[in-house]
């Protein structure tokens, strides 16, 4: 990846909203269920399309980011992935070699006729960056707002989750360094190694789940 590349996706249109038509900006919360709010109410009612190099610090606008979490519900894993750790793999420095445990993307403009924009985001993200094509069942779970980082500031994550019946997948996006199916068990491993780097956004996922497995059942 170049700086070049960088450039180019920093000039797209994406989605995004006022934030205070969501919530207080200062109001600091990790995850609401989604049964308990109306932000995706609030994001398709009032959407609108901006550069995404002028949104990346203004807090005065939220990027609604969908986040699917993908289950074989067979054989009990969940797909994670590893980020490349170099600008030769990866332009986004702030995410070198982190792993995450979902498939996420910005809403861009090709999507402002789509009934929903975020949910198909979500399926085209899979598809572009994993190729998978088999999937269903797409539920949104939860909204998250995660301050525990600077890069998080200016971001509201639409949690999904997705199933799948495949047992096998691959890197097809350039920016990742490995795709891989994991139990819960090798996730909370990852989630407590010193020698793992994972998306802070993954880790409240995984405690939101935790939390809700009832509502994943």
């Amino acid at each position: 990846m170049t700086n070049q590349h960088r450039s180019q996706k920093m000039l797209r249109d994406i989605l995004v909203v006022r934030s205070w038509l969501l919530y207080n900006p200062e109001t600091k919360w990790w995850f609401i269920p989604a049964d308990d709010v109306t932000f995706e109410e609030s994001v398709l009612n009032n959407f609108e399309y901006k550069m995404r190099g002028d949104m990346e610090e203004d807090l005065d606008y939220q990027q609604p980011i969908p986040y699917v979490i993908i289950q074989n519900p067979e054989t009990q894993k969940f797909i994670a992935y590893k980020r490349g750790s170099s600008e030769s793999t990866s332009w986004e420095t702030r995410l070198f070699g982190k792993r995450s445990l979902w498939v996420w993307g910005h809403i861009e403009r090709d999507q402002e006729k789509a009934a929903n924009p975020m949910e198909s985001t979500a399926l085209i993200e899979i598809e572009e960056e994993i190729w998978l094509h088999d999937i269903s069942n797409l539920k949104l779970l939860w909204y998250i707002r995660d301050k525990s980082v600077p890069v998080n500031l200016y971001h509201l994550w639409f949690v999904y989750l997705a199933t799948t019946a495949t047992t096998d997948v691959s890197v097809v996006d350039g920016e990742l360094e490995q795709v891989y199916f994991m139990t819960e068990q090798e996730i909370d491993e990852l989630m407590t190694s010193p020698d793992v780097d994972m998306e802070s956004r993954s880790k409240i996922a995984r405690d939101a789940y935790k939390e809700t497995q009832s509502v994943l059942a």
